[in-house]
């Protein structure tokens, strides 16, 4: 179990230290999420995923098929994640979501035999916007560049699950973008 301080609510030992003296501070990591590359599987509203890993202002993401829902997100640099938030319609939850870190081309066939970085159980209560993130084992989190967010039932046992926001929480790995290099010459 991941231990947490209790005057800040994180992860004991706190996310590193950014410079000398100054540690970082937990952030959303939406502004680091490449929309253009992240996807979803198994949905009836592929293009709802921008606003659910955005603002989650739009539409809500729903289940096709079954309640399965399969959510591959990609970031612009890596970064160390340390919560994940689900914010849904009561009727339908995600209730058993399993997370795989840096797993690409991932399809359903592929999350039945990889084992989870971390599996995670979401209440309908959990799915509330007020309700905190759900802490993730910190160290397993550490050099993030995509996160496959597989949503395997939901709270109502229904063949609907739908998600209005998924928040990323954590911090990002400061590192060169080579796409903010200008070309001299």
């Amino acid at each position: 179990m991941l231990a947490v301080d209790s005057a800040s609510g994180k992860p004991a030992g706190g996310p590193g230290i950014t410079k000398p003296g100054e540690v970082a501070s937990f952030v959303d990591l939406a502004n680091c999420i490449d929309t253009s590359k992240s996807m979803v599987l198994n949905a009836n509203n592929a293009d709802a995923l921008k606003s659910v890993l955005g603002s989650g202002t739009g539409e809500a993401l729903k289940s096709d098929a079954d309640e399965q829902l399969l959510i591959s997100v990609v970031f612009t640099q890596p970064v160390k994640l340390q919560s994940i938030g689900i914010a849904a319609p009561v009727e339908h939850a995600p209730k058993t979501v399993k997370l795989f870190v840096n797993a690409i081309n991932v399809d359903f066939s592929d999350v039945e035999d990889l084992p989870p970085t971390q599996t995670l159980t979401f209440s309908a209560a959990d799915a509330a916007p007020s309700q905190p993130p759900k802490l993730l084992q910190y160290v397993k989190y550490q050099n993030v560049t995509s996160l496959v967010v597989f949503i395997a039932d939901n709270t109502a046992d229904g063949e609907v699950s739908a998600v209005q926001r998924l928040t990323l929480t954590g911090i990002p790995v400061h590192t060169t973008n080579m796409n903010d290099l200008a070309k001299k010459g």
